[in-house]
C-alpha cells in the first residue's frame, strides 16, 4: 500500500501517510514529496527511511483531491504506482499521482 488514510474523529481532516515503495528508491539517496498542498516545493517534505526499507512521510490534509510526485534526489520525478488515480499535469503526456481525501 503506497497511501494510508486516517480519518479524525473530531475535524473534517486526514492524516495522509505517503510511502514511496523500496522498489522505486533503490538507488536514490533522498526522496521528497512534491505535491500541490506544498506549491511543488518539495525541499521541505523529505521522506525518511522506514525499517522495512520503504520511504514515508505523513501529511494532514483537509477533504479534497491533491496532485503530488514523488522526487528521487532532487532531479527524477516518479509517480506513485497506487495513487487513488491520476491527473494530467500540464506537462505534455505526463500524468500526476492524484491522493483522493
Amino acid at each position: 500500500m503506497s497511501i494510508e488514510k486516517k480519518y479524525f474523529k473530531t475535524k473534517p481532516a486526514c492524516k495522509v501517510k505517503f510511502v514511496a515503495p523500496k522498489e522505486l528508491v533503490e538507488k536514490a539517496k533522498k526522496i521528497y514529496l512534491a505535491a500541490e498542498f506544498n506549491g511543488w516545493q518539495f525541499s521541505d517534505t523529505e521522506l525518511k527511511k522506514q525499517k522495512d526499507g520503504n520511504y514515508a512521510t505523513s501529511i494532514e490534509l483537509e477533504p479534497g483531491e491533491y496532485a503530488y510526485r514523488y522526487v528521487l534526489d532532487g532531479e527524477c520525478w516518479e509517480n506513485d504506482f497506487e495513487a487513488d488515480k491520476y491527473g494530467p499535469s500540464g506537462v505534455m503526456g505526463v500524468e500526476n499521482s492524484v491522493v483522493v481525501v
